[in-house]
């Protein structure tokens, strides 16, 4: 479950908030989760267009079911939301019937190379076995088999502490592997996830998108899914994983 909490909106709420003065005031959060605080924050009058501050709470710590408290002190307006992600590793509830659906993922990092100084800058790519660092790319690689499909989505969800880059032709990489292409008739970048369509599935397809490191600890990441979009009773997942980063 994830908990976030911030003073104020963002645009295009910022004329009206600088007329009513939402933002002027200071306020002290508390979130406590079945009666124990999972975090507090001090919100000044400088927070209202920061990033929201985020709290994840583990499925283990919720037990059988999760109240969640807000407790504010101080004149300042708190807006806050929450959200469960659930999924199942009952592998019996991959595939269903004769039709066949698999889904891998794979981590990479993309080493930066400059033999001399005047060369350009060109990346390795070696699979991520270890802990990744602050200032790392990440490439991640989701390949789909099975029989054809219409209307395929593929949805991954990303690790916390990482961000988008969108352009993957930007890096050039050495000894360029055939899978590092586009195979997809549309992509989207969420905050928590990407997302890949395919309207017409022929039995192979792969994706790839760079994701760059900005915060350490050790970060949970749900399972990769996908499934045709308008039979919900066919779907595939990978297994979780966890990403580990060191300043």
């Amino acid at each position: 479950m994830a908990i976030s909490a911030h003073a104020a909106g963002r645009k295009p709420l910022t004329d009206y908030l600088a007329l009513s003065s939402e933002l002027a005031n200071s306020s002290d959060v508390e979130v406590l989760v079945n009666g124990a605080s999972v975090g507090r924050r001090h919100f000044g009058p400088g927070d209202g267009f920061g990033v929201p501050w985020k709290i994840n709470v583990p499925a283990a710590e919720l037990g059988a079911g999760g109240q969640v408290t807000v407790r504010k002190t101080g004149n300042g307006i708190t807006y806050w939301s929450a959200e469960s992600d659930w999924y199942s590793a009952d592998r019996s509830l991959f595939q269903q019937g004769k039709l066949a659906l698999n889904i891998t993922r794979d981590y990479f990092l993309l080493k930066k190379r400059q033999d001399k100084p005047t060369d350009p800058i060109t990346y390795d790519l070696s699979p991520l076995n270890g802990p990744a660092h602050v200032g790392d790319i990440v490439a991640v690689r989701l390949a789909l088999n099975g029989t054809q499909w219409s209307y395929l989505m593929a949805e991954d969800p990303i690790p916390a502490g990482t961000e988008f880059l969108e352009n993957t032709g930007l890096y050039t990489l050495n000894n360029k592997p055939d899978w590092w292409a586009d195979w997809f008739t549309r992509k989207e970048f969420h905050d928590d996830r990407a997302a890949f369509f395919n309207s017409d599935f022929k039995g192979r397809s792969e994706y790839v998108y760079l994701l760059k490191v900005d915060n350490p600890g050790k970060f949970q990441i749900s399972p990769a899914q996908a499934g045709p979009m308008y039979q919900s009773n066919v779907e595939t997942t990978t297994d979780p994983a966890t990403l580990e980063v060191q300043p």
